[in-house]
C-alpha cells in the first residue's frame, strides 16, 4: 500500500490505522510505504515516446528525471528563478535568449550540471545552428515536436507515466522503500 507524503509521526498514525483496519477483514499487511515525488516523475525517454518527437541531441541524458516543466513565456531575468534542478523546458526554437538564460549557470562553470533535464522545442522550430551547437556541448537532450508549447505542456500534464524496466534510478528507489518499510522475510516464509 502506497500512502501519499505525509511526515515520519503521520506515517506511523497511517500505518497503526491501516494495519488494524485491514486485519479487521482479515488482511494482513505487509508495509506501508508513504508517497514519493521522485517515482511519479517521468524520464526525459518517457516523455520522446509519448510525444512522438525527434531527437536531436543529448542521447546521454534520457534518463534524466522532469519534476516540472516551464513554457518559455517569459522574459529572460524573469525565468532565471523557474530553472531549478530537473526542469523541462517548452519553447520555440527561436527563443535563443531563454535557452541561453535556461544555461547561463552551467554554461558559465557556476554550477555543475545543467538545471534543466531536457528542452522541448515546439512549433517546429529548431534553434539556430550557433546555438544548436552550444547545445550539443551540454548533452541535454533536445526534442523537437510539431504541436506548439501549449499542446505540448496540456498532453505531458495528461500523461500516466509507468515504470519502465531501464528505470534503474527508479526501480533502485522502489527497492529501497521496499526494504524500509515492507517485511519481506514475513512475506518470503508465506509463499
Amino acid at each position: 500500500m502506497i500512502i501519499n507524503k505525509v511526515l515520519p509521526s503521520k506515517l506511523d498514525k497511517i500505518d497503526k490505522l491501516v494495519r488494524k483496519g485491514l486485519e479487521r477483514k482479515g488482511i494482513e499487511v505487509f508495509g506501508v510505504i508513504p508517497y514519493d515525488d521522485f517515482l511519479s516523475n517521468p524520464s526525459v525517454t518517457e516523455l520522446l515516446d509519448d510525444l512522438e518527437g525527434e531527437l536531436l541531441s543529448g542521447e546521454g541524458g534520457l534518463h534524466n528525471i522532469v519534476a516540472r516543466f516551464v513554457i518559455g513565456d517569459m522574459l529572460p531575468h524573469e525565468a532565471l528563478d523557474y530553472f531549478t534542478g530537473h526542469t523541462l523546458l517548452i519553447i520555440p526554437g527561436n527563443r535563443e535568449e531563454l535557452i541561453l538564460t535556461a544555461l547561463s549557470g552551467y554554461i558559465l562553470g557556476k554550477t555543475k550540471a545543467p538545471p534543466i533535464s531536457a528542452i522541448i522545442f515546439t512549433c517546429g522550430i529548431r534553434p539556430h545552428k550557433k546555438i544548436m551547437d552550444l547545445l550539443k556541448r551540454t548533452n541535454i537532450p533536445l526534442i523537437l515536436v510539431q504541436e506548439d508549447s501549449f499542446t505540448i505542456a496540456s498532453e505531458i500534464n495528461h500523461m500516466i507515466f509507468k515504470l519502465r524496466a531501464e528505470d534503474e534510478s527508479k526501480i533502485k528507489k522502489i527497492e529501497a522503500l521496499i526494504e524500509k518499510y515492507v517485511d519481506v522475510d514475513h512475506l518470503a516464509k508465506l509463499i
